[in-house]
């Protein structure tokens, strides 16, 4: 994943841990909804609240919930966002976005608890953050920083790429165009990743052998 994109995420969950936190002190154990995590015991009202954020596969929402629920005993809030990237911040035909929903967990601060999340997290293939409350703000002008920084190199970089291929391209009388022959051999690298992600792990296989 590319650190624009990461940082793009980042940015995203953020968003949402703002919403949450100034949400999540109008939950109460009245309402009893054990499997999304509303149903919080009094006491995580009444003690400090820690905040964890990540991303999460559509297909494993379901779960998620369930084992981050069953493994803190119903102390943790579980909220999950869709995650809408705005079309600048997307490449062409990526379906990322489409497939993955934001996940905030707002739960009693505590080693104990924490270690829990963290295994549960750890049986899932995606990255989460600890949200720190005090520095959020800070926290996301920092990342929208680095997010522009980013970008403005990304744009500068393929503006001179371009350049470069115009200025091969009319050297000589070459009968064949240099976009051409860059385009070509793009494909050729897409193809190959393609087929390269069709094989299996060797780890996996070698688990079936063995």
């Amino acid at each position: 994943m590319s650190k624009f994109k990461q940082l793009a995420l980042r940015m995203q969950i953020l968003t949402k841990a703002r919403q949450v936190i100034g949400n999540v002190s109008s939950y109460g154990a009245s309402s009893g909804d054990e499997e999304s995590g509303a149903g919080l015991n009094e006491n995580l009202l009444s003690t400090q609240i820690s905040y964890m954020g990540g991303i999460v596969k559509v297909e494993e929402i379901a779960k998620f919930k369930k084992l981050v629920i069953r493994a803190t005993r119903a102390q943790t809030l579980v909220h999950d966002f869709p995650l809408e990237l705005p079309d600048t911040e997307k490449l062409v035909n990526d379906p990322y976005d489409e497939n993955r929903r934001i996940i905030i967990m707002a739960f009693q601060d505590g080693s104990t608890i924490r270690e829990k999340l963290r295994r549960v997290i750890g049986s899932f293939d995606e990255e989460f953050y600890t949200i720190n409350t005090e520095s959020l703000t800070e926290e996301k002008n920092n990342v929208n920083l680095q997010k522009e920084e980013t970008k403005a190199i990304i744009v500068q970089s393929k503006s001179m790429f371009r350049e470069y291929l115009v200025a091969t391209d009319m050297k000589g009388d070459a009968q064949v165009s240099v976009f051409r022959m860059y385009k070509l051999f793009v494909q050729r690298e897409k193809f190959i990743y393609q087929t390269l992600n069709m094989f299996r792990p060797l780890n996996d296989m070698e688990s079936e052998i063995t």
